[in-house]
Order: structure tokens, then sequence, then C-alpha cells
């Protein structure tokens, strides 16, 4: 009985900082129903738009952790105040250890993966702007494309003249050598990536699967055969050695491939499967809701 008593103004902390989050999130929701966005139609998907989500979302729990750090001091001392015997100082500082190893292991982990998919993002907004410019020689460009019931999403999708690509992007920092300069280089060998350090097959594999699957859905979708082309993407890294056949390795400037490639599909085909690809893509749900009168 006299344990949960001493307890009670940790309770009380932790809850008022749960009321508090509780009582924004209900605010910003009451202000969502009285306005709404002046857009009409749903917007297409950018590059990233997946990693994106993930990256606000680890934004929010940061938030939340960093804030359940701060008020553990407070909560220990309440726990002390509250009776000031060994007992409760004994039991003040046990909870506030075990709270704070657990919070800072839950806080360097989330920043770790939020530096990770913050890699994965810029390169695929890189690589989206690289191949946007596909667009002025009559292509058109989709990017994140999720399928299977949003069970994986394809990077990018292009399609145009020289056919149908589905673009695989992978990010990968650079390491530092012992001569303080950052590698750059990674040597392809058939289905392997032989990275400064390390060894990768999935990305091939991966663009591998994402062009069949896409295939499957267009051919499915304008009820006609259509090949779709795997594509991979390492952004800011020189690939060389011995490329897989069926893989295409964009390394350089990607709009140089594409512009020699030969035309393989006619513009009305071209256009049933764009069509398709836009009405799939455009599914992003406009989220401006400001009621603030303009000055």
């Amino acid at each position: 009985m006299i344990a949960i008593q001493i307890l009670i103004p940790f309770f009380i902390s932790f809850g008022t900082i749960y009321l508090v989050i509780q009582y924004v999130m209900h605010k910003t929701h009451q202000i969502k129903q009285r306005g709404r966005s002046p857009l009409t139609k749903k917007l297409l998907r950018s590059p990233g738009e997946s990693i994106r989500n993930k990256l606000e979302s680890i934004h929010d729990d940061l938030i939340m952790t960093v804030s359940m750090i701060t008020i553990i001091p407070i909560s220990m001392y309440s726990i002390w105040a509250f009776n000031q015997t060994k007992q409760s100082a004994f039991i003040a500082i046990s909870i506030g250890l075990i709270s704070i190893i657990y919070l800072t292991k839950s806080l360097l982990k989330k920043k770790n993966e939020q530096q990770r998919l913050t890699v994965g993002l810029e390169a695929e907004m890189a690589t989206g702007q690289e191949l946007n410019q596909l667009m002025m020689d009559g292509y058109h460009v989709f990017h994140d494309l999720q399928l299977q019931d949003n069970s994986f999403n394809i990077d990018h999708v292009i399609v145009g003249p020289g056919g149908v690509y589905a673009v695989e992007t992978k990010g990968r920092s650079k390491p530092i050598n012992a001569k303080g300069k950052a590698e750059w280089e990674i040597e392809c060998k058939g289905d392997t990536l032989i990275f400064p350090g390390w060894e990768e097959t999935k990305p091939i594999e991966q663009a591998r699967f994402q062009a069949r699957e896409l295939q499957k859905w267009i051919c499915a979708a304008i009820a006609e055969p259509i090949v779709v082309q795997p594509a991979l993407r390492i952004h800011g890294w020189n690939v060389k050695g011995r490329f897989p056949k069926d893989v295409k390795i964009l390394y350089g400037n990607p709009r140089n491939f594409f512009a020699r490639g030969q035309k393989t599909l006619e513009q009305e085909t071209i256009k049933r499967i764009a069509f398709q690809l836009e009405q799939k893509c455009r599914d992003v749900e406009p989220t401006s809701h400001s009621i603030t009168k303009p000055k």
C-alpha cells in the first residue's frame, strides 16, 4: 500500500503528459473538421512519399520519447518528496534509471532509423528529379507506385517511346577510408553489388520482382501484353563491372540512357498505360485545412 502511494506522483506526471498530447490531437482534429482544403482532387504521389510518411511517424515518436525523458527527473523528485524516506528514494532512483535507460535506447533506435530513411528519401528525391526531365522527351514519370494492397511500392515508373521501366532507387551512405576520403565505387558481379566493406544481392532481386509485378498489373489493367524492364539506380555511386543482362543499372545522367533507347511503344498504348498509372498514383489526400483569414 505504501509503495502504491509513493508511485502516485509518478503516475500523475506521466498522466499529465498523456492528457496534454491527447488534448492537442483532439484540437487538431476539430480544426480539420472546420476547414477544408481548396484543392478539389487528390494529388499524385511524390518521390519518396512512403518514406516521408514513415519519417513523419518517427518524428512524432521522437517528440513523445523526449517529452517522457524530460519529466523523469520531476517524477523522481516527486516520488521522493511525497514521503522522504529511504524506501521512496530507492523507488525513485530505480524507476528513474530504468525509465531513462529504456527511453534512451528507444530514442537512439528511432534516430538511427530516421537517418537511414532520410538517406533513402534524399536518394529517391534526387532520382525523381532526374527522371522528371524525361517528360521533355515524351515520357510519363510516376513515383512511389503502391501495389498489392500497398504491401510494397515501386520507387519510379517510366512510360514512353522506349518502353516501360520499373526503377528501384537505393541510397547508401559512403564510408570514409583511411585517407579521410569518401569511397564512391561499386563493383557489380552479376547479381552481386560489392560496396566498400559489404555486399548486397537484394537490390537487383527487388528490381526484378517489382518489374514482374508491375507487368502483371499493367497487362491486367489494359488487357494487352506489355513488357516491363527492371532498372536500378544507386544514387551518388559509380558502378562498374559485369552487369546483369536483364536489369538496367542506371549511372551518370539517366536521361542519356533513355534518350538512346529504341522506340518500342505506340502513342496510343503509352496513353492507356499512363492513364491507368495516374489513376493508381493519384491517391494523396490534401491535408491543408487552415481557416485563418488571409492578411
